[in-house]
């Protein structure tokens, strides 16, 4: 009786921990999400839904997954700025849910606790997620892609092996994923050729054909219009040159990580898009992999900043929002790394260990305080805020 108890309370601990979890996501979410800005903002409302909207999906399925979440505000025929922007934050929430189940695999409770905190109050992730914009199936799409291969590597099954055809045609509809779906096929090479392998004739047909079938849609859009070929691979119609290509290419991470001008829909003047805390976080976690350079997830982790970055720079349809989830790993990862090795420094001294927790608990204390007021209230305060979201439906 004495160890039922034990477990009962442990479970009871934890579930208070989710339902906080949840609370906290929620509100940051939900919070004014309809009034924190005077209005919608011009590039929200082109992405709308229009009357036709299953018309326009058949002709150009790109970011699909977001328009699908859409399709109810068409048959509603609401035209609130909240009910506008609804679609975007249960992506954003997808988002944090499926990133912190990653972060909890890769390093830990503690971490993915850690990494919850700083992805949730984020200004960046907040922008995505409270905006009616299609930016937000970016990181989406990357975080289902690492989750459903870090499943896989964990949990080897045959499920996962006729699972990928689906994970893969649904990331697919979202522009530039071609590349990052042939970074998890060939991370994921041994278990595709050991599953395969299990397989007879008629059981391996079935599987190539779910390939072509998950992604009906994109092929019969592209028979019709071939131009959706460059957005669908994240490419411009038009490139600048090669001189531009690379100083874009090359500004990349300083925009993200230190000064660049925001546009004031996903930020605030010359702010970097994450604060202090988080990049400093990021470069140890960098350092980490570096580090561990010959290991198959540094690998992952340098093949998907090598492609996010060009695919950011080259100015075509994806944005700066494709790193986030890369950041947000490596800042996750760097504060794992950093207890692990202040605990290795004083393995029984539990003021030793309780120092530590309370200096990282302490840093991210500060920059929840300081995400939160840049958020809430400096950005909608901000004269360029407001002249964006001036526009009237």
């Amino acid at each position: 009786m004495k160890l039922l108890f034990k477990k009962t309370d442990l479970s009871s601990i934890q579930l208070l921990k989710y339902l906080l979890c949840a609370a906290i996501a929620f509100g940051l979410i939900l919070y004014k999400l309809g009034n924190l800005t005077g209005s919608l903002a011009a590039g929200e409302t082109a992405a709308q839904p229009a009357r036709n909207a299953l018309h326009q999906i058949i002709v150009n399925p790109l970011f699909l997954l977001i328009k699908l979440l859409h399709l109810p505000i068409w048959y509603l025929s609401h035209d609130s700025t909240f009910v506008n922007r609804l679609p975007s934050a249960i992506a954003g929430l997808f988002l944090l849910l499926f990133f912190t189940i990653l972060v909890r695999q890769w390093y830990g409770s503690k971490s993915a606790f850690f990494g919850f905190i700083m992805l949730a109050t984020s200004p960046w992730y907040l922008h995505l997620s409270r905006l009616s914009l299609n930016d937000i199936l970016f990181p989406l799409s990357l975080t289902i892609l690492l989750l459903f291969y870090s499943q896989w590597q964990q949990r080897d099954s045959m499920v996962w092996f006729w699972l990928s055809p689906i994970i893969n045609g649904l990331v697919l509809f979202t522009p530039g994923f071609i590349w990052f779906s042939l970074i998890g096929l060939i991370w994921q090479r041994p278990e595709y050729k050991t599953s395969w392998e299990k397989l007879g004739l008629l059981r391996k047909l079935g599987w190539l054909m779910l390939w072509p079938v998950t992604t009906l849609l994109l092929i019969y859009a592209f028979w019709h219009n071939t131009q959706l070929l460059y957005s669908w691979a994240g490419l411009p119609q038009h490139f600048a040159s090669l001189q531009g290509i690379a100083r874009n290419i090359g500004s990349v991470w300083t925009h993200i990580l230190f000064r660049g001008f925001q546009s004031p829909l996903i930020g605030l003047g010359y702010l970097p898009l994450v604060n202090v805390f988080t990049t400093s976080m990021a470069l140890v976690g960098g350092y980490f992999y570096v580090s561990h350079w010959r290991a198959t997830r540094s690998k992952v982790i340098f093949s998907l900043i090598l492609v996010g970055t060009i695919l950011s720079g080259i100015g075509g349809p994806v944005s700066n929002s494709i790193n986030m989830p890369v950041i947000f790993l490596l800042a996750a990862g760097g504060i794992g790394y950093l207890l692990h090795e202040w605990l290795k420094v004083f393995p029984r001294n539990p003021l030793a260990k309780y120092a530590g927790y309370s200096l990282i608990t302490l840093s991210i204390t500060i920059s929840v305080i300081y995400n939160t007021h840049q958020f809430y209230i400096a950005w909608p305060h901000n004269t360029a805020t407001k002249i964006a979201f001036s526009h009237r439906n």
